[in-house]
Order: structure tokens, then C-alpha cells, then sequence
């Protein structure tokens, strides 16, 4: 996912992990040629990357029913949608699970963490489905809290750090 909130998963895909991105988009450099160039960080190259825009109707999604109100909707929705993509790409179901993002989507990737564990908790009881692999999450300038990362402790930082 993306930072958000309401950023696109694209924009990870185009200009930072993907295997071919918009070079100095963002920047509005001369050197922008208006083309996907090879990007030779990919993520792609150690990993199956499935970039997703989340929660349901945030950047390119779409649903149906009300949008979420809370990371733990978000985080449900997110179950439902891992689990049907795993019935549609079977080859994919023993494969590991990073979740992975920055900024707002923070948030997010914590909440699907959770969610994931305790849909793997029911699903150990229920043995009537596979747990989904989660062997990790990766976090960039992650917003998780706001009251401890609000603008009062970038102040106080500043401060202190001069």
C-alpha cells in the first residue's frame, strides 16, 4: 500500500519498488523523460510483489458496501481479499508474507498484521483453511501513533537535537 491516507498503491509501484518506474517524477527534475525506465532496485527481483490499494475505495480500489471506518475494518477487508487472491493464484498459498509500506500506511500494515494472526488463531481451530504465511512487516517513516509522532515530538526533537 502506499502512505496515505487515501495514497495509491501505484505510486509505490512507479516511482519507488517496482520494476520499472518514472525516474524524478516527484522531483519535476529535467532529467524526467515521461517513461517507465528499468529500475534496478526492484523489489520484484527478490520477490513476488503484489502491490494493493487498501483500504476499499482508497486510491484505485473499489468495493462494494460502506467504506471502512477503522484500521481494523480496513484490516478484515484486507483478510477477505488475501485469502480469495490466494483461491485465485494457488501457486502463491506457500509462499511467505511481507507486508510493506510507509508514512500513513503505517497504520494499516500493523492492522493487517493483526488480523492476519488472529484469522490464523481461528483458522488453527477451525482447520478448514491453510494460515496465510506471515513472516513479516516493513515499515518506512511509519506513522503508527499520533499522539507520540504528532508535530509536538518532531518540535521536541528539533529542539533537542539542534
Amino acid at each position: 500500500t502506499g502512505g496515505g491516507p487515501g495514497c495509491s498503491g501505484l505510486e509505490a509501484a512507479v516511482l519507488e519498488t517496482g520494476p520499472y518506474v518514472l525516474w524524478d517524477v516527484k522531483v519535476g527534475s529535467s532529467m524526467f523523460n515521461r517513461r517507465l525506465t528499468k529500475n534496478p532496485y526492484s523489489w520484484t527481483k527478490l520477490a513476488h510483489v503484489l502491490y494493493v490499494d487498501q483500504p476499499r475505495y482508497v486510491g484505485f480500489s473499489y468495493g462494494t458496501g460502506p467504506p471502512a471506518r477503522s484500521s481494523a475494518e480496513a484490516a478484515a477487508d484486507f483478510v477477505q481479499f488475501l485469502r480469495g487472491w490466494l483461491r485465485l493464484f494457488p501457486q502463491h498459498a506457500g509462499r511467505p508474507l511481507v507486508f510493506a509500506s510507509d508514512s500513513y500506511g503505517g497504520h494499516l500494515v500493523a492492522a493487517w498484521a493483526a488480523a492476519v494472526l488472529d484469522f490464523n488463531r481461528d483458522a488453527a481451530r477451525r482447520a478448514a483453511e491453510p494460515p496465510l504465511r506471515l513472516r513479516g512487516i516493513a515499515l518506512g517513516s511509519a506513522l503508527l501513533n499520533a499522539t507520540l509522532q504528532g508535530p509536538a515530538s518532531s518540535q521536541e526533537f528539533r529542539r533537542r537535537h539542534g
